[in-house]
């Protein structure tokens, strides 16, 4: 009989790895790994503590950096109702007056039809305009011969006697006062 339990006993652990049981009066304990100093262990966990901290830290400022960036592409998105308001309020002014009202709505921190409005730049604009104006004016004549009229043959002939010395006296004064080439 102790033969058919052994052969039974072959064939059911053929195959698997034993286990072992511990015996009644024997307990399991877990091996334990000899344990460093808990003053190096202190330390270590110091250095991995302050090297985690640096790296949170790190993904912080890049997340900062992150959101700083979608939110300025967020706002290049243009309204295309928004825009044509702009274009509008800006048709009349010269590219050098809308050059110095973005400059002002950048620095004051509004948009360019706030600035537009602004008496500041009003102001600038209506200077400017002035200084223009007066460059682009064509400057009056330094000698008066370039004053007098032409006159034709045909008005000559209708003159009065009077108003004929008179056209003479002045052509006289002309050609007397140094029309000189």
């Amino acid at each position: 009989m102790e033969e058919i339990l052994e052969e039974e006993q072959q064939i059911q652990g053929e195959g698997e790895t034993p286990i072992e049981t511990p015996e009644e009066g024997q307990e399991e304990t877990p091996e334990k790994e000899p344990q460093e100093k808990p003053e190096e262990d202190v330390e270590e966990l110091k250095r991995k503590n302050r090297q985690l901290y640096a790296r949170l830290k790190k993904v912080e400022e890049q997340l900062k950096k992150y959101k700083a960036q979608t939110k300025a592409s967020e706002e290049v998105g243009i309204d295309p109702v928004q825009l044509v308001k702009t274009v509008s309020v800006l048709k009349d002014y010269s590219p050098e007056e809308v050059d110095f009202i973005s400059k002002i709505a950048k620095a004051e921190g509004v948009s360019l039809e706030e600035a537009v409005k602004m008496p500041e730049v009003q102001l600038y604009i209506q200077a400017r305009r002035e200084k223009v104006a007066k460059e682009q004016k064509v400057p009056e004549p330094s000698s008066p011969s370039s004053t007098t009229k032409e006159i034709t043959p045909e008005e000559i002939a209708k003159m009065s006697d009077e108003e004929f010395r008179k056209f003479e006296e002045e052509m006289k004064k002309k050609m007397a006062g140094g029309s000189g080439i």
